[in-house]
């Protein structure tokens, strides 16, 4: 099957209202699609995602220093090629907006395997998980909500059958986000997980004094509490902590990942196969978790439609976070069931977008 042609676009998809946390107020959700069509008649859909229009530069990445060089070539050797013209000349590196779209080609190739297969992508992969997972929800948690409403979004979520909802911490005040904290736990009861999440915006001491002391009200994980390559600050935070450390969302590397695990620094990894690159960096992020001991909970910038199939193929997921900004730029949008994420039965991924979405919020 070889790939005839590699077109990308960038989108930008409003979200219905603002919503912020510790670093960021997001209007709108940026895309940076590919579309690989192959010899075959297959087309392959595949995306990155940011809030800005930074994405533009991954186009320019994509559209002159990679896709030249899989004209031709068979998509099915999509580690090979990943690694020939991407991983191996090493002259944009892993870090930054030089990574950051790579992974769009990546998962839609790995979307036209799959669609040539006539299989879903975890049925492909080899399913060693199960076919849903609990899901939490990150929507109904953010900074920006009032008190009021952040208590009534969160009775909502549970109500609504999810397992847990995560809340944006990182105030100037910490005593306002551990009021925010508590005020939710009284609202929810003890069954529901809490989970909270920094955004890299407090330094040590601050998360050893607010993270020890928000211990009491159960939670499930601290993500993203410090600079996240900051690996001696979170090694002290977790030896500081019986609350679980959670990292990856920030991270693009898999080098980073194997220093975190080395230096004891993380009790749940985060990796996004978005940010990682795509589908078969992410599975070996994974792999790394499991021969360590440690669970993996994905971030969800891909906005669950890979990670529903990602899910599917470890043993060691503990949770799917859900935010459903873009389940109406989807033919497929993913399905959540009492809770539950769903791994789809539909041939491919489930990446391709509305040809009237790509034309509606087409910016480049």
């Amino acid at each position: 099957m070889q790939i005839r042609s590699v077109k990308t676009s960038v989108l930008r998809v409003p979200l219905s209202a603002p919503v912020g946390d510790s670093q960021n107020l997001v209007e709108s959700w940026w895309l940076l699609v590919a579309v690989v069509e192959t010899d075959a008649g297959i087309t392959g859909w595949g995306y990155n995602a940011g809030i800005g229009p930074a994405l533009k530069a991954a186009k320019v990445l994509i559209d002159e220093a990679i896709a030249p060089h899989l004209l031709g070539k068979d998509a099915f050797l999509v580690d090979e090629l990943w690694r020939r013209y991407y991983y191996k000349p090493h002259f944009t590196g892993e870090m930054g907006i030089s990574f950051q779209g790579v992974a769009a080609v990546e998962i839609a190739l790995w979307d036209a395997i799959a669609k040539c297969l006539g299989q879903p992508l975890w049925r492909l992969l080899g399913a060693a998980g199960p076919r849903k997972v609990r899901a939490y929800t990150t929507d109904a948690g953010w900074l920006s909500l009032s008190l009021s409403e952040l208590v009534e979004r969160a009775k909502r979520a549970v109500d609504e059958g999810f397992a847990g909802v995560k809340i944006k911490v990182g105030s100037e005040d910490p005593t306002l986000d551990y009021e925010r904290v508590e005020a939710v736990r009284r609202a929810v009861g003890g069954r529901p997980r809490l989970m909270i999440d920094a955004n890299c915006r407090w330094d040590l001491n601050t998360a050893l004094k607010w993270g020890g002391r928000m211990e009491a009200l159960d939670l499930a994980w601290l993500e993203e509490p410090l600079d996240p390559f900051d690996i001696p600050g979170h090694a002290a935070l977790a030896a500081g902590l019986t609350l679980p450390v959670m990292i990856g969302e920030s991270i693009t590397s898999l080098h980073v990942f194997r220093d975190y695990i080395a230096a004891r620094a993380v009790d749940i990894l985060q990796p996004d196969a978005l940010k990682l690159g795509g589908i078969s960096a992410w599975r070996e992020a994974a792999g790394l978790a499991r021969i360590h001991g440690l669970p993996v909970v994905p971030a969800v910038w891909d906005m669950m439609q890979v990670n529903a199939h990602l899910c599917a193929t470890i043993p060691h997921v503990l949770m799917a976070e859900y935010i459903p900004w873009l389940l109406h730029i989807f033919k497929r949008p993913v399905r959540i069931e009492d809770g539950f994420l769903l791994a789809p039965d539909e041939p491919g991924i489930g990446t391709e977008i509305k040809l009237e979405a790509m034309e509606k919020y087409a910016v480049g």
